[in-house]
């Protein structure tokens, strides 16, 4: 089964977010989630999709700004490597 990728260039430095899903499903994950929470928001409007998790590869201020806002909003839960954690 092939995943449905949306990629979304965000913030100051173009950095890269992902909205993954499997194909016709209502529920997404996102990865990376950068800056401009209201535009990532507007994307999960856009293709009528639930936020089920936020998945950081790594903390670096590039990856991370929109994960309060976005989490905020969805009540999704944020995942990141153990050694990130209260980084």
């Amino acid at each position: 089964m092939t995943l449905e990728v949306h990629q979304l260039t965000v913030g100051m430095v173009a950095e890269n977010a992902y909205l993954v899903r499997l194909p016709g499903s209502d529920r997404a994950v996102l990865f990376d989630p950068g800056e401009e929470p209201e535009r990532l928001l507007g994307e999960l409007d856009r293709l009528g999709v639930t936020l089920e998790a936020i998945l950081l590869t790594h903390t670096h201020f590039d990856h991370v700004g929109a994960v309060t806002p976005v989490a905020r909003a969805t009540g999704a839960p944020v995942w990141c490597p153990e050694i990130e954690v209260g980084v």
